[in-house]
């Protein structure tokens, strides 16, 4: 099965799809958006204990997936391009997609493991041991679980795949060969999750989502991983305190 990861048959640059502007201009939008959504989280985040609300961050991961995927549909618009443009066609096989989720299990344990072997060589390696936990718990209310549910397990994986794949992965691929353009998007992907704990797994995942791209020719295998990866982890954020 791992025979097919390797990279594409040609390494040459590919005809650019997007403009250099539309990519600043989508990586705009997300800084924009990460402001409102802090300062949002300062006025609204918190109840009177200081713990997060888990209404306020259910509305604001639906909200935050909504503008993502919006800005990308905007800017295929004004260039005119079309939903299969952007990789979304149905892939050859979809083997490539079962990789990458596996793949991305596999990434995170072997940065357990490694975190793991520092820590018994004497390192401290606390800063990196933070998790994207969800604050959320069987007990909570239903319009929270589905919120978060839909925010998570769908819109996540097609929002997210929209923005770091199709525009940015996609874009760079235009003008960068593949290994360059692999490795900044999966950066910006890690980047994206603001947590120190997660940035280097995320980066390495992303990265591998965005491989199951070039190798498919589409997108739906890295929102098919994706999607794998996020319910999973929804799943046991939900049952964890049952």
């Amino acid at each position: 099965m791992f025979a097919d990861f390797s990279p594409a048959p040609s390494d040459r640059h590919v005809r650019p799809l997007w403009r250099v502007r539309d990519m600043l201009f989508g990586l705009a939008i997300l800084v924009a958006i990460f402001v409102l959504l802090s300062i949002a989280f300062v006025a609204f985040g918190l109840d009177s204990n200081g713990d997060e609300r888990p209404t306020f961050f259910a509305v604001t991961t639906v909200a935050c997936q909504l503008l993502l995927a919006g800005s990308v549909a905007w800017l295929a618009y004004r260039r005119g391009l079309r939903p299969a443009d952007l990789g979304l066609t149905v892939p050859p096989r979809w083997r490539t997609a079962l990789i990458a989720w596996f793949g991305a299990y596999g990434i995170i344990m072997s940065y357990g493991i490694l975190l793991l072997l520092l820590e018994a060589a004497g390192v401290n390696v606390s800063l990196f041991e933070a998790s994207n936990d969800l604050p959320v718990e069987a007990r909570s209310s239903a319009i929270v679980l589905v919120l978060l549910a839909v925010g998570v397990t769908a819109l996540a994986p097609l929002s997210e795949e929209l923005f770091f794949r199709a525009l940015l992965f996609r874009g760079l691929r235009g003008y960068w060969r593949l290994r360059t353009s692999l490795l900044v998007s999966g950066i910006a992907f890690g980047l994206f999750h603001a947590n120190i704990g997660v940035i280097m797994p995320f980066a390495a995942i992303g990265a591998l989502f965005a491989w199951a791209n070039e190798r498919s020719g589409s997108l739906w295998t890295s929102i098919v991983a994706h999607a794998g990866v996020n319910t999973v982890s929804f799943l046991l954020s939900v049952t964890a305190e049952s």
